[in-house]
This record gives C-alpha cells, sequence and structure tokens, in this order.
C-alpha cells in the first residue's frame, strides 16, 4: 500500500516513508523529475553498500536482497522502456532525461551485482542486461560510455565462464581504454555453453570493437585494441551457425574497414604495420562475411589508398593486392 496524491495519482512526496520506491518508480515512468538519481541512490543504499560475507550478516543481506529486487528489476525495466520510447533529438530537454535513464540503469544494474549470490535464473542475467546497454548506448551515439560499460561486460564474462563455482560478487575496479587487454573467455568452453550465451560473448566483443572504432577515428592508438579484439573474436566465431556468424563477420568487416579508411585518410600517420594488419583484417572478415560480394571493390580501394600514399605504402598496396587476388583464385577454385 502506498499513498497517493488525490489530484495527480502520484505517491506522496514524504521524506524517507514507505512511498519512496513508489514514489522513484512514479518519476522513472514519467519523468516527472530531472534529478531522479541521487533519491535512487539514497533509497538503495543498503544494497549498494553491501559487503560479501557469511553467517548471520549474509542471512540479513539476503532479506535485503527479497525486499529490493522486485524493485530494481522495475527500475531496469522503466528505464529500459524509457530510453527506447525517447525520440532521436539533439534538445537539452531529451538529452537530459536520456542522461537521467542512463544513470539510473546503470545504478542499478550495480546494485544487481551487488545482490548476484542470491539471483535465480541464469548466471549470466546481470550481463545480458548490461549488453542490451551497451547496444542502447552504442545507438544513442555515446561511444565512451558504451565501451566503459562493454569493458565491465567482457571482464564478467571472463570471471563467469568455465568456473565451476558459484559467482557471489564480480568486482570491477575500471581502467583506461587504452590500458585494457580485452581477452574473451577460452573458446574450448562454447561447447557447454547455451548459444545465447556464446551469441553474448561475441556480441560483447564485437561492440567493443563498434566503440573502440568511432573513438579511435579521433585516436588511432585504440585500434591496436580493435585489432586484438577481432583476433579474440575468430575462433568463438566458428562456434555459430554460418548464417549468424557471417552477419557477426559483416559488422565487423564494416567496422575495420571504417578502420582502414580513417588511418588512410590521416597523412600524419605512418604506422606501417598498423594499416597492413587491419588491411588484411578487412579482407579476411570481408571474405567469409555476408558482403563477400563486394571483396573486390574493398580490396581494389584499399590499394588504391595505400599506392598514393607514397613508395612505402605503394610496397604494402602490391602485398594486399597480391593477397586479395590469391583469395579470389581460392574462393574461383572452391566454386
Amino acid at each position: 500500500m502506498v499513498l497517493k496524491d488525490k489530484k495527480t495519482g502520484a505517491p506522496k512526496r514524504t521524506a524517507k516513508t514507505e512511498n519512496d520506491g513508489a514514489l522513484i518508480l512514479f518519476d522513472l515512468e514519467n519523468l516527472h523529475a530531472s534529478n531522479i538519481l541521487p533519491s535512487l541512490k539514497s533509497f538503495l543504499g543498503p544494497v549498494h553498500k553491501l559487503q560479501v560475507s557469511s553467517g548471520k550478516e549474509n542471512s540479513a543481506k539476503h532479506h535485503l536482497a527479497k525486499q529490493f529486487v522486485p524493485f530494481l528489476a522495475q527500475v531496469l525495466k522503466l528505464c529500459s522502456k524509457g530510453l527506447s520510447d525517447l525520440p532521436s533529438s539533439e534538445k537539452s530537454e531529451v538529452k537530459m532525461k536520456a542522461d537521467e535513464l542512463f544513470l539510473c540503469f546503470e545504478f542499478a544494474l550495480d546494485c544487481f551485482e551487488q545482490l548476484r549470490q542470491w539471483l535465480v535464473g541464469s548466471p549470466f542475467e546481470i550481463e545480458m542486461q548490461r549488453s542490451w546497454l551497451v547496444r542502447r548506448y552504442i545507438a544513442s551515439k555515446r561511444f565512451h560510455e558504451a565501451l566503459g560499460q562493454d569493458l565491465q561486460l567482457l571482464f564478467s564474462l571472463r570471471m563467469l565462464v568455465g568456473t565451476q563455482d558459484k559467482i557471489n560478487h564480480i568486482r570491477f575496479e575500471g581502467c583506461k581504454e587504452k590500458d585494457y587487454n580485452l581477452k574473451l573467455p577460452d573458446p574450448d568452453y562454447a561447447q557447454d555453453l547455451p548459444q545465447s550465451v556464446v551469441v553474448l560473448i561475441i556480441g560483447a566483443a564485437t561492440d567493443f570493437v563498434v566503440s573502440a572504432t568511432e573513438i579511435g577515428i579521433t585516436d588511432l592508438t585504440l585500434f591496436e585494441k580493435v585489432i586484438v579484439a577481432t583476433q579474440e573474436i575468430e575462433p568463438w566465431l566458428r562456434k555459430l551457425e554460418l548464417d549468424k556468424a557471417e552477419k557477426q563477420r559483416s559488422l565487423l568487416f564494416r567496422e575495420l574497414n571504417k578502420c582502414v579508411m580513417a588511418i588512410l585518410s590521416d597523412s600524419s600517420c605512418t604506422r606501417t604495420e598498423l594499416v597492413e594488419s587491419l588491411s588484411y583484417l578487412t579482407l579476411h572478415q570481408c571474405a567469409l562475411s555476408s558482403m563477400s560480394s563486394h571483396f573486390c571493390k574493398v580490396a581494389r580501394s584499399i590499394c588504391s589508398k595505400l599506392s598514393s600514399q607514397g613508395l612505402e605504402n605503394t610496397e604494402l598496396a602490391i602485398k594486399v593486392c597480391e593477397d586479395a587476388l590469391s583469395k579470389i583464385g581460392e574462393s574461383n577454385q572452391n566454386r
């Protein structure tokens, strides 16, 4: 039972009452308040400050989980609906609402993480929700935020996949984007995982490539991480059905091609090895993707760009061209 205002139907705004949770949910659903996060943090303070322990104290925390999990589920539901319903707009009012919903979603996920040991259902539920958040950030062109959440997602997946023990809590300390060494779980574990989790892992790594590519266009050092990520994804792609793998490769190809074109458009870039690696990876993914019919056009575009940038890149263009011709020959033989 909650107290409601007779005129508006909204929960009454009273300090520190049982109405607090209902009021927060009302504000999230209607976005009446522009500063919901502080109220959410205050209400969920007992959860967010949890430390995993045992014995009687753990029992008390289990009680907190039973009290707050339904509320947290509602927060995620309302935030995701609100973000999906918001129009794509540059208006400051819309951006402020999106900021509020994103921050509330992140905080609710972090609280769920504190309660992981008491959640039932899929052990990857938090990761699936975080993956949705990453995709929404990407759709909103908030690539730094997407990358930050994706790093946390990838860290969690590494902790979860392959372990035989129930993990109570995953603590991600955070790191700088450039310092993160992307490492996916061992693909040998794929046979023991549902296909949905395999897709989740590949999707998280692909989202890393997407976000890092968009940021890397103005910071080329991140492209090195893109190369590592693409190499890490490769053995996992072989675990997918052919049509699903082709779709993932098409996305990787488009992002890698952006990397190559960005570097080749930067006349000050002299990192030949980086250009070479990205060129080969781009053509490799193109050849194996649903975009394979564009292979010759892509190879010609890369070689043309390379050959117009001096002797060193002209020599690289010849190598790339030879590799492309070799792949075309192999393709014709397999028909």
